[in-house]
């Protein structure tokens, strides 16, 4: 079985607050996002097509 991992560009932890060290994880039907910083995972339920709604994570705008 191979990990799908991705990191989610601009995404801040909730837990420890730093940036881009966040990544969505799936493996076949299970999906969850971790912090590479502090190793905090949470589980992303699985929704139905018709029940579907998008995961926010917090984002801060660039500086630039």
């Amino acid at each position: 079985m191979t990990i799908l991992r991705r990191f989610i560009a601009g995404a801040v932890c909730p837990v420890c607050g730093r940036m881009d060290t966040v990544r969505r994880c799936q493996e076949d039907t299970q999906i969850w996002w971790e912090c590479v910083s502090c190793a905090t995972r949470r589980e992303e339920p699985l929704l139905e097509d018709d029940e579907a709604k998008p995961v926010v994570i917090a984002l801060r705008p660039s500086a630039s």
